[in-house]
């Protein structure tokens, strides 16, 4: 979700809708990549775990090489370009730990950020799925 954010506030700066795609793709892959290492990972850490599919692991490292070249072409063909994307995806990162998971806040701070968190789930109509019915899914 905080991507396609990003790529709607980049469309307001941008006026070409390549250079939107382009960024969406990088975004893509580096998450796509970050995706199938974890994956490989806890297929490392943990041999045992229980899981619906199971794929050779030679799959999971081919699958890692093309997302790789997929993102590390864009910063040899246009370093400046896969510079700005990189950058715009890191200035996430405070906003994501200010807004998302805000640990030993002050009082003031938690009761605005809980005040305007509210106010969104009205604006925008959205609200956090019951508990209940997300642990009769997962059982």
């Amino acid at each position: 979700m905080q991507m396609v954010m990003a790529i709607v506030m980049l469309l307001i700066f941008s006026t070409d809708i390549v250079v939107l795609l382009d960024y969406y793709g990088f975004f893509r892959w580096i998450v796509t990549g970050a995706g199938v290492v974890a994956l490989v990972y806890f297929r490392i850490v943990k041999p045992n775990m229980h899981r619906p599919i199971k794929f050779p692991m030679a799959v999971h490292v081919a699958f890692l090489l093309g997302a790789a070249a997929l993102t590390l072409t864009p910063v040899y063909l246009q370093p400046l370009k896969a510079l700005s994307a990189t950058c715009l995806m890191l200035a996430g990162v405070p906003v994501y730990f200010l807004l998302v998971y805000p640990q030993n806040m002050p009082v003031w701070y938690t009761y605005y950020a809980d005040m305007l968190t509210r106010k969104l789930q009205l604006i925008l109509q959205v609200c956090r799925q019951d508990r209940d019915t997300y642990e009769s899914v997962t059982d």
